[in-house]
């Protein structure tokens, strides 16, 4: 890739809402001259192409842009390539991103969220997702230790009382490996936060034991910035 290329290419971290075929509405979480990154509760399939329509900044007029959808994956997002923009388009997005671009994200955080209840994984991610970071999920502990074996996260959300191997396994698990051994670990229990349960996970250094009856998913998620911090 040559230096003009690699340039139209680099991706900017923003926030602006898209909406998509005039119908669904979703959240550009970055962009290039050449593409954005998009988060919706509604996923398109890869390769179709999609009319988006976004406001680069409040009270510009907005983007209608064509755009084909290069892949997608439920509760990550869904890359998108722009299609035939017009000179001024083009001059618009470029303007944007010299004056609002900011913090490369080429490297997501990646954040794993362990709980049995698909529910429960949908409404923590769709507001974590919103934050930039791509969000994974596991329904019990075999699950959760064979994703991070597969690729490293940088945060686990983990529900201790999971199926199949329990958080407490789990734990044992991960502390016993060099690779996993200082891996960020929240606890985030569906019931009250006990001594019992402070007892028991407090040999595996978590950063947070919270409870979801007191820590619902948007609350948890202005938390997540200083879990990463840690």
């Amino acid at each position: 890739m040559n230096r003009q290329n690699a340039r139209k290419a680099e991706r900017f971290v923003i926030r602006v809402e898209v909406l998509i075929n005039n119908a669904i509405m979703g959240h550009a979480l970055d962009i290039s001259e050449t593409g954005m990154f998009v988060h919706s509760h509604i996923m398109c399939q890869a390769g179709k192409t999609v009319s988006t329509q976004f406001s680069l900044e409040e009270g510009d007029p907005p983007l209608t842009v064509t755009a084909e959808v290069r892949h997608a994956r439920s509760g990550v997002g869904m890359g998108m390539r722009f299609v035939n923009l017009l000179p001024d388009e083009i001059a618009r997005i470029r303007q944007f991103i010299e004056k609002r671009g900011h913090a490369p994200s080429d490297e997501r955080v990646k954040i794993l969220i362990v709980n049995g209840s698909p529910f429960d994984r949908t409404m923590f991610r769709s507001n974590i997702v919103l934050l930039g970071h791509e969000v994974r999920e596991a329904g019990d502990g075999a699950e959760a230790l064979q994703s991070i074996q597969n690729d490293l996260p940088t945060l686990v959300l983990l529900d201790p009382f999971v199926k199949v191997m329990d958080g407490f396994e789990l734990l044992k698990a991960l502390r016993a490996d060099e690779k996993t051994k200082d891996l960020k670990v929240v606890i985030l229990t569906g019931g009250a936060v006990t001594p019992d349960l402070y007892q028991k996970v407090s040999p595996y250094h978590v950063l947070d034991i919270v409870s979801k009856l007191t820590t619902p998913p948007k609350k948890l998620a202005e938390k997540i910035s200083g879990y990463l911090a840690h």
